[in-house]
């Protein structure tokens, strides 16, 4: 069994999926990955992607954070179910819906197969932030974020609430 790094020091879109399912599909399944983790956000559909990986084997990943996490990227962290290390330069993140919803919910028709899409984007955004609430974070910082608002949380309150998620077993469904 070997350990194998992947830097995600960018944006988690599908250039990273496609680099993270390179490295997967290179080496052996017993093998360990920690994940490096500084960045800016992405796309909640390469999220989602990669959770799903993740979270099929958890004990095959570990997630090392180190300056910033936002957006998707945040939600890596507090939905995936694999080990986290947090580095000391470690300072928070930003939280917010998922930016597809925010930016298209006036320009879709209602009928159309684009509103259904939007309805299951708003159902994830409610699942995660339900589960967020159950994390400890604050009904505040969840209020604002829900409206549409970067909540930036502080490297303390992410660490707790991935402790607290650690420690009552809590798990994100797929």
């Amino acid at each position: 069994m070997r350990v194998y790094h992947f830097v995600l020091y960018d944006s988690i879109d599908s250039q990273c999926f496609i680099n993270f399912t390179n490295l997967l599909n290179a080496i052996d399944e017993k093998d360990i990955v920690h994940i490096y983790l500084n960045s800016n956000g992405g796309t909640h559909a390469t999220l989602y992607g990669l959770l799903n990986i993740i979270n099929d084997d958890p004990d095959r990943f570990k997630i090392v954070v180190s300056e910033r996490i936002d957006s998707a990227a945040m939600d890596l962290v507090l939905m995936s179910n694999c080990e986290k290390q947090f580095l000391p330069s470690f300072k928070g993140g930003v939280l917010h819906l998922s930016y597809i919803e925010t930016t298209t919910s006036e320009l879709v028709d209602k009928s159309s197969e684009s509103s259904q899409i939007l309805s299951a984007i708003r159902r994830m955004n409610s699942y995660t932030f339900s589960k967020y609430a159950e994390l400890g974070i604050s009904e505040d910082k969840l209020s604002l974020a829900q409206s549409g608002q970067d909540v930036y949380l502080t490297a303390n309150e992410i660490k707790k609430a991935v402790k607290y998620k650690e420690k009552e077993g809590i798990m994100f469904k797929k």
